[in-house]
């Protein structure tokens, strides 16, 4: 049965993946068996690697790497925002990065099911929601409606717009994005160089 021979810490983070499984309809029983699985994996693929599912000091060994650091410094993170996201347990950052994975997939199937294809829903994904990832990899030939400002931003931000978001008005940002902005990357970078975000 669920949950025997789990810590609290382990039920603590499979309870964060059912809100995003529940709101697609799945039943409370399928949200958990699903978090479950979610959850295993992450801790299968950690501790193959020899990673401490808790460890809690990435931040301040990644502070001290120059090359990590440099362009992170230069799209406006700072020392601290890198230490704060990372100087926490490992196991719930990979949990927090597969949910994101997993509302965005389960909500382009949604769509799917109402005719949207995948392009347009990649254009309103982009439009509404931060996209994570390594600006430079950024493949803007696939999308060529974009521009660098469009890129992926660094998965250290999350935690400034989640504060931003919080304090702003959803009915501000669909303004913003809607009639400012190209993409919610594009306004969180011109927030952060103007200091807002």
């Amino acid at each position: 049965m669920f949950g025997f021979g789990r810590s609290a810490n382990e039920k603590y983070i499979i309870s964060q993946f059912e809100p995003t499984l529940l709101r697609f309809g799945h039943s409370p029983a399928e949200a958990k068996k699903i978090a479950s699985g979610i959850f295993d994996k992450v801790k299968y693929d950690l501790q193959s690697r020899g990673i401490d599912l808790y460890k809690t000091d990435q931040g301040s060994i990644y502070a001290k790497n120059q090359d990590y650091m440099a362009l992170r410094l230069k799209a406006g993170l700072t020392v601290r925002d890198i230490e704060s996201f990372w100087n926490r347990h490992i196991v719930v950052i990979l949990c927090e990065e597969k949910n994101r994975e997993l509302n965005k997939i389960l909500t382009k199937d949604a769509r799917r099911d109402l005719g949207q294809d995948s392009d347009s829903f990649e254009v309103e994904w982009r439009k509404f929601n931060p996209c994570y990832g390594d600006p430079a990899k950024f493949e803007q030939w696939t999308m060529p409606y974009l521009c660098e400002s469009n890129a992926d931003i660094y998965i250290e931000f999350a935690k400034r717009i989640e504060i931003w978001a919080s304090k702003t008005p959803d009915t501000e940002v669909i303004r913003l994005v809607t009639e400012e902005y190209s993409t919610f990357n594009q306004m969180v970078r011109d927030l952060v160089s103007k200091g807002l975000m």
